[in-house]
């Protein structure tokens, strides 16, 4: 084929084009290979909080509360707190036998002048904690329940709250500082042969009474405030007691706490005569001072 002068320029000039065209298009697919791909960070974990345990600690129950409930319900109170232990807190009414009584009705305490004849009974106290209730002042301690006789809840295994929390907290205001590392060193100082030991204090345990279901039967001095057991806390025989304005003594053919169990009873002033017999169950007696053997 024959090319012209006019065609040969312009064949020339498409040439350069395509040229550049295919020099354009290979940069830009370089460009596009060599360029990073870009990387998403993964986010840091969240540390997670190890709970702290806290020890159980006895239920907090107040006399009235703890009497209410086990009048209302004898059954519901056995499985709440029959031989659990709890902390109560009341009113003390007497301190007698080595026992502290909390009061349940302050208003019927009083209008019966010191006479109760149901209360929350605490025994097993040292004589450290005995010294420490006074009447109509609270109480406050941690005991075992115990059984139920006519009236009285009976707590075992007591310790005052005073000594309890002694030996389980700390005050805030004896609390240890934590100490700073430093990039010094504290000198220590160095013993020598003339210093003096020093002495490290011992604690002696206070001793606690082992608890027992029933004290051992003790015909003398005699027999105050509470209910006995015939036989085996009390001898049978006839008793006497100087009395008070209102001395109240029954016999009893049960403890279930019903009017049936009483095979007699007497509420009255002076000095009372009673003869226990070998058949009696149990003997119950409030503010007649003490029953001795006649």
């Amino acid at each position: 084929m024959r090319l012209t002068k006019s065609t040969a320029g312009t064949w020339f000039l498409n040439s350069i084009l395509l040229g550049l065209t295919l020099l354009v298009t290979a940069c830009s697919g370089a460009e596009a290979t060599v360029r990073p791909a870009t990387t998403t960070e993964a986010p840091a974990p969240t540390p997670t909080e190890v709970p702290t345990s806290t020890p159980d600690l006895p239920p907090f129950v107040s006399a009235e509360r703890l009497y209410q409930e086990r009048e209302s319900n004898a059954s519901r109170y056995d499985l709440n707190y029959q031989g659990k232990r709890i902390t109560i807190t009341g009113l003390v009414g007497e301190i007698d036998g080595g026992e502290v009584r909390l009061v349940v009705d302050l208003a019927s305490y009083r209008a019966l002048g010191g006479l109760f004849l149901n209360y929350i009974a605490l025994h097993d106290l040292s004589v450290e904690e005995q010294a420490r209730a006074e009447k109509e002042q609270e109480f406050t301690a941690t005991c075992r329940v115990g059984n139920y006789i006519l009236g009285t809840i009976n707590l075992r295994e007591c310790q005052s709250s005073v000594t309890a929390v002694s030996q389980t907290a700390m005050p805030d205001d004896t609390s240890v500082p934590t100490a700073t590392p430093n990039d010094t060193p504290t000198p220590t100082a160095t013993p020598d042969d003339t210093s003096m030991p020093t002495a490290t204090p011992t604690e002696t345990p206070v001793p606690t009474a082992t608890p027992t279901d029933y004290p051992t039967p003790t015909p003398e001095p005699g027999y105050g405030d509470g209910t006995w057991i015939v036989g085996a806390e009390i001898t049978p025989g006839t008793y006497a007691a100087p009395g008070s304005d209102l001395c109240y003594w029954a016999r009893l053919s049960g403890f279930s706490g019903s009017l049936d169990e009483i095979i007699a009873n007497e509420l009255g002033s002076g000095r009372q005569i009673v003869t226990i017999d070998p058949e009696d169950s149990g003997f119950e007696t409030r503010g007649c001072g003490t029953w001795t053997l006649t």
